[in-house]
């Protein structure tokens, strides 16, 4: 069984259910994957502004195999986008037509797309 943890900061209730959603799927496709949450809030850590982004920074750097996909706001893309893979890279340039303009956007870092 494959299972992928992913952190992320907020908004909680969306993606528990998106977790519990894609579980779910799995389970009725047979896919052998088993997503699990770990969700940094002002509830189970101390909230110090950029915090959030220290973690990334440290977690990155360390090139741990703790998680396999990070939730992080576009805003920490310039702190982070140097340890992340160039998206263009790997899904080519077809899949930019998903997304909107503005969305692009926001995804993307000085010609890097790190991040959907």
């Amino acid at each position: 069984m494959i299972k992928h943890t992913r952190p992320c900061y907020g908004l909680g209730d969306l993606f528990t259910e998106i977790t519990e959603e894609f579980n779910k799927y799995s389970l009725d496709n047979n896919l052998d994957i088993q997503l699990k949450l770990n969700l940094f809030s002002n509830k189970n850590i101390t909230y110090v502004i950029g915090s959030y982004t220290s973690y990334l920074e440290i977690a990155l750097g360390k090139k741990t195999e703790q998680y396999d996909i990070y939730v992080y706001d576009s805003f920490d893309n310039r702190n982070i986008v140097h340890y992340l893979v160039d998206l263009k890279d790997i899904l080519g340039k077809e899949s930019q037509i998903y997304l909107s303009k503005d969305m692009y956007k926001l995804s993307t870092y000085f010609n890097q797309w790190p991040g959907l």
